[in-house]
């Protein structure tokens, strides 16, 4: 904590790290313990989402969501900017 002005924890489970006979479900999380244990540390924002990433074959057909997605949205390698 010495050497920064502002600390930012991640806190994400993954569940592509889970197989599938691995119950991703009831992965042990605790949230609130978690939290004070940060607080107690200094910590000043925890980004923790729900999910990162989304599986474009799953998702792709009719979602606009698939290899090539930011193409043309100013995403990278568009040269927009």
């Amino acid at each position: 904590m010495e050497r920064a002005d502002v600390i930012v924890v991640s806190i994400y489970v993954n569940p592509t790290q889970f197989a599938a006979n691995e119950d991703f479900g009831t992965y042990p999380r605790d949230t609130e313990g978690d939290m004070s244990k940060l607080r107690g540390l200094g910590v000043h924002a925890v980004f923790q989402p729900e999910g990162l990433y989304v599986d474009w074959r799953k998702n792709a057909e009719g979602a606009g969501v698939g290899v090539g997605a930011g193409e043309g949205a100013g995403g990278a390698g568009t040269g927009a900017g």
